[in-house]
């Protein structure tokens, strides 16, 4: 599902989005420490969120009057097994929820600009919502290429009235000698 709706956002979004799954995730190095110091009372669940399996292995050892730290043991080895399927869980629902608040960003633009057209000066033009709005490198390109296209024109315009300035000044120097 995350595939479909990384297809749908460009390359600037993506690029935002593998930077909050960076920061929002959980560090699994440190999930890993303390699964491996503070394993048998359910340190690295609590780190993981999972607070009630968490508070289940902090109690059995106390209510079995330590008899039952071999069954947080176990369950501790277990869980060294389970920690990278929670990484990848955890970095897959961020990228998800993201992605997600991305696209709904950008339909919600698409819906102010058909709904405020005269803001934008676009009364004359209709915008589907479904469709994709025109990104911002592609505007600056065009921008660029008329500017481009204008300044040659100007230069071209410019270059010939110099030259036929110079030329007529020669005339004009070579006519008095």
């Amino acid at each position: 599902m995350n595939n479909e709706l990384l297809r749908q956002l460009t390359v600037p979004e993506q690029t935002l989005v593998d930077a909050e799954v960076a920061r929002r995730t959980k560090s699994e190095a440190a999930t890993y420490i303390l699964a491996v110091t503070f394993g048998c009372f359910g340190a690295h669940r609590y780190y993981r969120g999972k607070t009630g399996t968490a508070v289940a292995m902090t109690l059995i050892p106390f209510l079995t009057f330590g008899l039952g730290i071999f069954v947080t043991y176990i369950w501790m080895f277990v869980d060294l097994c389970l920690i990278p399927g929670w990484q990848r869980d955890d970095e897959a629902e961020v990228e998800r929820t993201t992605a997600q608040h991305l696209l709904d960003h950008r339909r919600t633009e698409a819906t102010t600009f058909q709904q405020d057209d005269t803001t934008y000066g676009a009364a004359a033009y209709s915008v589907d919502p479904a469709t994709i709005l025109v990104q911002p490198d592609d505007v600056i390109a065009s921008a660029v290429t008329s500017e481009v296209a204008a300044t040659s024109t100007d230069f071209a315009s410019t270059s010939a009235s110099i030259s036929a300035s110079i030329s007529a000044s020669l005339d004009d120097a070579h006519d008095e000698l």
